[in-house]
C-alpha cells in the first residue's frame, strides 16, 4: 500500500516513516498540499497522513479537493484514499471540520508515538468483522459516502451507496437486493431519513431490516422522533470509525444471531 505523508516539518516526516519501517509499505513525502496534489495525481495513495496546518492550503482545504475530484480529474487516483489529519492543536471543533472535510481519522502530534502505528496497521490489516454483510448506504455527501464505505468494507462488507429517498426504494424494490442493515443520513436532498424509515416499516419485506440514522442533531424532538419512526439506532455526527462498526455489529446480532 501507498502511504503520503504531508507535513512541513522534515523532522515529523522523518519520525512517521521510521515509526512504519515494519510494514510493507511504500512512503511518500511532501512538504505542502501542492506537493501532496502533485503525488496523489501521480500515484494511487491508499493512506494520506496530512497535517492541517500547512504553508499553502491547509489540510482540511487538501482533504476536499481530494474528496471531490471527478473521475477525469487530476488526483482522483487517491479520490478514496483514508485520510489521517494530524494536529497540535487537537479539539472538538477541529475534529467536526476534519470530519466534514472527508478525514478517516484525527491523531494528536503529541501522542503520535503510542497511537500512529497502530492506526495505519489497522487500515492495512483490518478485522473482517462484517464479512458477507451487505450495506445500503443512503448519503449525498461525497465526503460521507467515502467515509463510511472506506470503513464499512475495511471490515469486510459490501456497501452499495445511493444519494436520495428515490434511489433507495429503488434498490430495495429489486428483489435481488436485501442488505443486511441500511444506514442513512436525516438531511437527503429529496426529503428525510425519516420518509424513507416510514417507508421501509410499512413494507412488510423489509420492516425487518436494521436502520441506523446519521445526524448532526442534538435536540431531543429530533431524536426522540427518530426511534418513533422506527429505526434502530441514531449516530451523531461526527462519529468515530469504532462507534459506526460497533453499532452496526451489535444490530447485526440483534437481528440474526450473527
Amino acid at each position: 500500500m501507498n502511504i503520503l505523508l504531508v507535513d512541513p516539518s522534515k523532522s515529523v516526516r522523518k519520525g512517521l516513516k521510521e515509526m512504519l519501517q515494519d510494514l510493507e509499505v511504500v512512503i511518500f513525502e511532501a512538504g505542502n498540499a501542492t506537493e501532496c496534489l502533485v503525488f496523489c495525481d501521480k500515484e494511487q495513495m491508499g493512506i494520506v497522513v496530512l497535517s492541517i496546518e500547512l504553508d499553502d492550503y491547509d489540510g482540511y482545504q487538501t482533504c476536499k479537493m481530494l474528496r471531490e475530484k471527478k473521475a477525469d480529474d487530476q488526483h482522483y487516483l487517491s479520490h478514496r484514499a483514508q485520510v489521517i489529519f494530524i494536529t497540535a492543536n487537537d479539539t472538538m471543533e477541529n475534529r467536526i471540520r476534519g470530519f466534514n472535510a472527508g478525514g478517516s481519522n484525527f491523531l494528536e502530534k503529541a501522542e503520535l508515538m503510542t497511537t500512529f502505528t497502530q492506526t495505519i496497521r489497522e487500515i492495512i490489516e483490518p478485522v473482517k468483522k462484517l464479512s458477507d454483510k451487505e450495506i445500503l448506504l443512503v448519503e449525498d455527501s461525497v465526503c460521507n459516502q467515502i467515509l463510511i464505505s472506506n470503513i464499512m468494507e475495511k471490515s469486510g462488507a459490501e456497501t452499495e451507496i445511493v444519494s436520495t429517498i428515490r434511489e433507495a426504494w429503488e434498490k430495495l424494490t429489486d428483489k435481488n437486493f436485501k442488505p443486511s442493515i441500511i444506514i442513512t443520513d436525516l438531511n437527503l436532498p429529496d426529503g428525510t431519513g425519516l420518509q424513507l424509515l416510514k417507508k421501509i416499516k410499512f413494507t412488510g419485506t423489509h420492516a425487518e431490516i436494521p436502520v441506523i440514522v446519521l445526524t448532526g442533531a442534538e435536540d431531543k424532538d429530533t431524536i426522540i422522533q427518530i426511534y418513533k419512526e422506527g429505526a434502530s439506532d441514531y449516530i451523531r455526527k461526527p462519529f468515530i470509525k469504532e462507534e459506526l462498526i460497533a453499532r452496526v455489529l451489535n444490530h447485526l446480532k440483534k437481528n440474526t444471531g450473527m
